[in-house]
């Protein structure tokens, strides 16, 4: 969805579990740029939980990791990446593959 704005109307409508219509009625062009505005300025606040909750997560495991071992922060966030459509050639392979692995396996 490439469309900002929209996908920002989205964001607001579930933030205050309103359907975007009353939504839509209720914020004036003028309060929905202050919005927008302050959003690109401040991060959401689903994106700084989920930072506290990486950090913390990150916290844990430097104290739970083995000597000379340390692991990385950006192992502990979220990220929203798109699907990727897989080629009906690459599926057939990884089927293929797993079907071999699993034969050898003595797998019936």
């Amino acid at each position: 969805m490439e469309r900002p704005e929209r996908r920002f109307w989205l964001r607001l409508s579930r933030r205050y579990s309103k359907p975007l219509h009353e939504l839509q009625q209720e914020i004036d062009s003028q309060h929905f740029s202050e919005l927008h505005a302050f959003e690109r300025l401040e991060p959401p606040l689903e994106v700084l939980v989920q930072l506290y909750l990486a950090q913390i997560a990150y916290i844990l495991a430097c104290a739970n990791a083995k000597k000379g071992t340390r692991p990385k922060f950006d192992d502990f966030i979220f990220k929203f990446e798109p699907k990727r459509q897989v080629a009906p050639k690459e599926l057939k392979r990884k089927f293929m593959g797993w079907a071999k692995m699993y034969n050898k396996a003595g797998g019936k």
